[in-house]
């Protein structure tokens, strides 16, 4: 499935998206890897005017809201980044969880060091959003510069 998919993307992304969930495809990663391929190498132009007009089109189809499938994107985006050539393998296989991939995302925006290794963790199962909330939080919070330090002057 994962391979017409993603030749039916070369030249038509949303007809692409329509075949994954004609057959039967429900996770949210091959369309938002097909939508994040086509925005980076600009295949909305033929049909659409705009970047948004195409993001807006491609979330109807997908079957998400427009700001739900764009944080599809961005995740799907990341992924890419931090898995290189195991990029497809991960598409095909549809398994990665968004909300933990999400805020790994986030911790990895603070923290490289501590969110690399946890990747293959999250993708396996074996560590969900629960534990990487915490980590975040943790992170984020070792992370915030003190309060008074950010209104020199202003009112308190």
């Amino acid at each position: 499935m994962l391979l017409l998919l993603m030749l039916l993307a070369q030249d038509d992304p949303i007809s692409a998206i329509q075949a994954y969930r004609k057959q039967g495809g429900e996770h949210w990663l091959p369309p938002a890897a097909v939508v994040a391929e086509a925005l980076a190498k600009a295949r909305w132009r033929p049909n659409h005017s705009s970047p948004n007009d195409f993001l807006t089109v491609a979330a109807e189809h997908a079957g998400y809201q427009v700001n739900s499938f764009r944080r599809q994107i961005r995740i799907a985006e990341f992924l890419k980044a931090q898995v290189g050539d195991r990029y497809a393998t991960l598409v095909q296989s549809a398994k990665a969880p968004l909300s933990a991939l999400e805020l790994l995302a986030r911790l990895h925006a603070i923290n490289p060091g501590k969110a690399t290794p946890l990747l293959s963790e999250v993708l396996n199962g074996n560590l969900g959003f629960t534990k990487v909330k915490a980590l975040y939080e943790q992170e984020a919070q070792q992370g915030q510069p003190m309060r008074s330090s950010l209104r020199s002057g202003a009112k308190q």
